[in-house]
């Protein structure tokens, strides 16, 4: 139960990051400012907290591979 628990919650902290990044990555390029900030990177950096996001997810099912592993 707890472990299933704890999917939902990842995989919603993962969707809200999305949605996040989303957000910054459609804003971001329509502001008035000219420059290094206004160009194809600034989308890379605004889905920089999606690949956060998914970091801990990752490195929970790594930690469950490695303990299965070692269980049997």
């Amino acid at each position: 139960m707890l472990r299933s628990r704890n999917k939902i919650i990842l995989i919603a902290v993962a969707l809200v990051a999305l949605v996040a990044g989303a957000l910054i990555a459609f804003l971001a390029p329509t502001s008035h400012k000219a420059g290094p900030s206004s160009g194809p990177h600034t989308v890379l950096i605004a889905l920089l907290p999606i690949y956060v996001s998914l970091i801990p997810i990752y490195a929970g099912a790594a930690r469950r591979r490695r303990n299965k592993n070692n269980d049997g």
